[in-house]
C-alpha cells in the first residue's frame, strides 16, 4: 500500500493525476453554439463560430466600442473556451482605453457580467461581485457551485484590462 502512496504522490508532482477538484473545469451543461449567443442581446455577436484555436476551441465577438470621454473608447467582448464537444469557461474582458469614462466602463461590464451570469448560471449577478466590478478589485467567489473571478490586469496600450470569468 505504500508503494501506491508513492506512485500516486509522484504521479501528481509530474502532472499525471490532478486531486479531485483540480484540473480541466467541468463542462457547462449547454452546446457551445448556445453559450456563443449568451450576449448577443447585448450587442456582442460571436464571429465565425465554435472553433478549433490553439490546444481548444473558443468562440469569441469582436470589440464593440463604450462610450469613450475622449480620443479612444473603452471596449468589450466576450469569450466562450472549451473543447470541441462543450464550453468550460466563460469570459467577458474589459479595455478601459479612457480614464475620463471609467464609472461607465464598469458599469457597463456590471450589466454584461449579470446577463452572462443570468444565462449561464441562471441566477443573478451577486452584490458583491457586482461592487467589485464598480471598484475594479479583484476577486473570487462561487455561484451556484462554479468558480468566478475578477482580476484587473495591466496591458500595453491600454489602461488596464478587467476580467470577468466563470469557470
Amino acid at each position: 500500500m505504500e508503494t501506491g502512496i508513492r506512485l500516486a504522490a509522484a504521479a501528481i508532482m509530474f502532472g499525471l493525476l490532478l486531486p479531485a477538484g483540480i484540473g480541466s473545469p467541468e463542462p457547462f451543461g449547454f452546446e457551445p453554439a448556445v453559450a456563443c449567443s449568451f450576449m448577443s442581446g447585448k450587442g456582442l455577436r460571436e464571429r465565425g463560430g465554435y472553433r478549433k484555436s490553439g490546444s481548444g476551441h473558443q468562440c469569441r465577438t469582436q470589440r464593440r466600442n463604450l462610450i469613450g470621454g475622449g480620443e479612444v473608447n473603452n471596449t468589450i467582448r466576450y469569450v466562450a473556451f472549451g473543447d470541441a464537444q462543450s464550453v468550460t469557461r466563460l469570459e467577458l474582458e474589459l479595455q478601459v482605453n479612457s480614464r475620463t469614462a471609467v464609472q461607465r466602463a464598469h458599469r457597463a461590464l456590471a450589466e454584461h457580467a449579470a446577463l452572462l451570469t443570468r444565462s449561464a448560471l441562471h441566477t443573478g449577478l451577486p452584490g458583491e461581485i457586482e461592487s467589485a466590478i464598480l471598484s475594479a478589485v479583484d476577486g473570487q467567489w462561487t455561484v451556484a457551485g462554479r468558480p468566478v473571478t475578477l482580476q484587473r490586469r495591466a496591458r500595453p496600450g491600454t489602461v488596464y484590462e478587467l476580467s470577468y470569468r466563470i469557470e
